[in-house]
This record gives structure tokens, C-alpha cells and sequence, in this order.
């Protein structure tokens, strides 16, 4: 009696979970699709980093905008 409670109660504290694993796998983002939002996020990144430099006379804005540059490109190189 002791085994079937305790099967009985993994089942019901199971069960809240089951439901959130299958959203999650009808969520994924296919590979191509993946890339491409990784593109134009990279590529905003970079304009963005690029307007700040034209724009802005503040060193850290600057700096921060030359960090920024560096690092979306060479995310999109990796992609």
C-alpha cells in the first residue's frame, strides 16, 4: 500500500511539469530562423554603436560604444 501512495503521489507532482516541457519544445526556434534574429540583433547592436560614436563627445559613451562594436562583430563573425 506504501509503494502504491508513493507511485501515486511522484504521478501528481509529476504532472504540473509535463505540460510546460512540451510548450517549451514547440517554442524552439528553428536553426535558420535562430540565425536570422541573431543577425538583425548584431546588426542593430552595431548601428547603434556606430551612432553613439558619431554622436556622442562623452569618452564612456564612446568606449562603451567601441566595446559594443567589437563584441556584435565578432558575434556575427561566429554565426
Amino acid at each position: 500500500m506504501t509503494t502504491t501512495r508513493r507511485s501515486l503521489l511522484a504521478v501528481l507532482a509529476a504532472a504540473p511539469v509535463l505540460p510546460a516541457a512540451l510548450a517549451h519544445a514547440q517554442d524552439a526556434l528553428p536553426d535558420a530562423r535562430f540565425v536570422g534574429f541573431a543577425q538583425a540583433v548584431n546588426d542593430f547592436e552595431i548601428g547603434s554603436g556606430n551612432m553613439a560614436m558619431q554622436r556622442s563627445t562623452n569618452e564612456n559613451i564612446r568606449g562603451y560604444a567601441s566595446r559594443a562594436i567589437a563584441e556584435a562583430t565578432e558575434n556575427a563573425s561566429a554565426l
